[in-house]
């Protein structure tokens, strides 16, 4: 046999250094071949042999010494399987910090690993086994066979040949016990808000930051009889009355732009057709720089409410109606001697205007009146609640007098009198 063929025989793929040599070799053993076949020196390529090989051992093991110090240093729990992932080859030392294990497989996992998630964490292996995918699964393990389970996130890549055969899986398991406490958490508290927003008979909505609805409760969906995701954003806008719509559009983006509570009434259309009045409230929740990352808002009904005011402004407006224009004297005093109402021909009878005494107390308009003959009466209906009916004569503190016949009544708010003005005598 030639030198050369006696070189190339020594160098079958079948010795296991050279499937290593050859990637890590590279263009160094193009230009050993073409020495060997130059010179024909059996030593000389023994030699060279011998060096590349202990240089290419001293790579990996440098290569292999980097890569544990870094996995050490890591947080995680690193990892490297066999192909089926029955049992790991490596195990940094968080493994054993962890565990107080040094070793991983079907057997230690049943020890370590939460019951409930064992059998379903190994059928996700296996499927990620079949389809090549990345591995990843969520599930609890304690620290040795004692202590509380904690949730660790566990992903996986798979490692292959060149014709794509897996070789072995490469991987972390990440404690993520507080980020699954903070979810748990979060998740309970959304549902304490939707259980406590569906309780509560007002119509309630959230908006992000920049006025966009993004949550509409039950209570809007049944009112309005339309799907929420119709009036997510600004579709809501659609529901209100054509005349209030404007207003209370730029109402809300003026609270959105200036960052302040938003109070306002408009109407809302209900399913069957009708509009009714709601009071709509609104306030930012901020983050701990002050910055606005939600809304909060409510509709109340206030329909009923505002009937009733309607009602009191119509009887108000009959009761003005009815008592302003009379030529006998009204007023109404309050418990307190506070004048509630006077029209102006009692205002006229004790030579005052009515805009000068009302909401004035009686005994600082007419100073030394609860020294006259009539206050007795008005303290007893006050307080009795009893009528009486009256000739008095009035002293004028400028000067002079006048005689007037006064019927006094209670009334919800005090009491009410009635002046008429007798000739003199």
């Amino acid at each position: 046999m030639s030198v050369v063929g006696a070189f190339l025989s020594g160098l079958s793929l079948s010795n296991p250094a050279i499937p290593t040599l050859f990637p890590m070799l590279g263009l160094r053993f193009s230009l050993l071949s073409c020495a060997v076949a130059f010179l024909g020196c059996p030593a000389y390529v023994r030699s060279r042999i011998r060096l590349e090989n202990a240089k290419v051992e001293a790579e990996l093991r440098e290569s292999e010494r980097r890569f544990r110090h870094l996995a050490d240093a890591l947080p995680q729990i690193v990892w490297v399987a066999r192909p089926d992932g029955s049992e790991a080859t490596y195990l940094n030392n968080r493994w054993e910090e962890y565990t107080g294990l040094q070793t991983a497989n079907t057997t230690v996992n049943v020890k370590v690993v939460h019951p409930d998630d064992g059998e379903r964490m190994a059928n996700h292996f296996a499927e990620a086994q079949l389809t090549g995918n990345v591995f990843e699964y969520e599930f609890r393990m304690r620290p040795g066979e004692t202590g509380p389970y904690l949730w660790f996130l566990a992903r996986g890549v798979p490692v292959r040949k060149a014709e794509g055969e897996i070789v072995k899986w490469f991987g972390t398991s990440t404690n993520i016990d507080d980020l699954k406490s903070t979810e748990e958490a979060l998740r309970l508290s959304q549902r304490h808000f939707r259980e406590l927003v569906e309780s509560i008979p007002q119509l309630a909505w959230t908006d992000l930051s920049d006025g966009y609805c993004d949550y509409l409760s039950p209570q809007w969906v049944a009112y309005t009889g339309v799907a929420m995701k119709e009036h997510l954003g600004f579709g809501w806008v659609d529901q209100i009355h054509p005349e209030d719509r404007a207003a209370a559009h730029a109402t809300w983006q003026h609270s959105v732009r200036d960052g302040c509570n938003l109070e306002t009434e408009f109407r809302i259309l209900r399913a069957d057709g009708v509009y009714r009045w709601f009071k709509t409230r609104a306030i930012p929740l901020r983050d701990e720089k002050g910055a606005i990352i939600k809304w909060f808002g409510t509709n109340t009904d206030i329909e009923d409410l505002k009937c009733i005011e309607q009602k009191l402004q119509e009887a108000e407006a009959r009761f003005h109606h009815t008592f302003d224009g009379m030529q006998e004297g009204c007023q109404i005093i309050g418990f307190d001697w506070r004048y509630l109402y006077i029209n102006e021909s009692a205002a006229r009878h004790g030579r005052r205007h009515a805009g000068e005494l009302t909401g004035r107390i009686m005994m600082e308009a007419y100073p030394g009146i609860e020294h006259s003959p009539v206050f007795p009466n008005l303290v007893n209906c006050m307080l009795e609640r009893t009528p009486h009916r009256v000739e008095s004569l009035f002293y004028y503190p400028e000067g002079g007098s006048a005689r007037f016949e006064l019927s006094i009544q209670p009334c919800p708010e005090g009491i009410f009198i009635l002046s008429t003005e007798l000739p003199p005598d």
